[in-house]
């Protein structure tokens, strides 16, 4: 296996193992410690997760995904694998995993597109961001994560 240490994906692919195989990183707790595995191939080849990646809709400042596609599937526990895995904006990603570590009493904050949508329409219609938050019964720095001021 030849790492190439300069492509765009490289760091995505080493999170992804690091965090599913090393109890020594922080996030292991989270992912591997909780069963969350990387698909062999993935694993021990980084020119296949690599191949995949560019052919599956990899852009800069997308972030790799295993929860939507693993919640819709009903695959537990949750597996990085090029049938589990897509490319998402990170607040997409941010959305589909945010969990009570991060987000206080919310466990498991999940938004639809739709929802986030519509959380959107109403930032951008005049409402405050805390008024957006306490709506969707949202922390107003969680909404400040998913809002954005509209481009002009």
């Amino acid at each position: 296996m030849q790492l190439r240490k300069d492509s765009p994906v490289y760091g995505i692919w080493r999170g992804m193992i690091e965090r599913c195989t090393n109890p020594n990183v922080k996030a292991y707790k989270t992912y591997g410690g909780l069963g969350v595995t990387v698909f062999p191939a993935w694993r021990k080849d980084f020119a296949v997760f690599e191949a995949w990646a560019f052919s599956n809709g990899w852009k800069p400042g997308l972030q790799l995904d295993k929860d939507i596609l693993c919640e819709k599937l009903g695959v537990f526990p949750k597996v990085y694998s090029p049938d589990t895995c897509q490319f998402v904006t990170p607040q997409v990603n941010l959305l589909a995993s945010a969990s009570r570590a991060t987000y206080g009493s919310n466990r498991n904050i999940k938004f639809s597109q739709d929802t986030v949508d519509a959380m959107n329409l109403m930032y951008q219609a005049g409402a405050t961001k805390r008024a957006v938050g306490q709506h969707f019964n949202v922390s107003a720095a969680h909404t400040s994560r998913i809002v954005k001021p509209q481009r002009h």
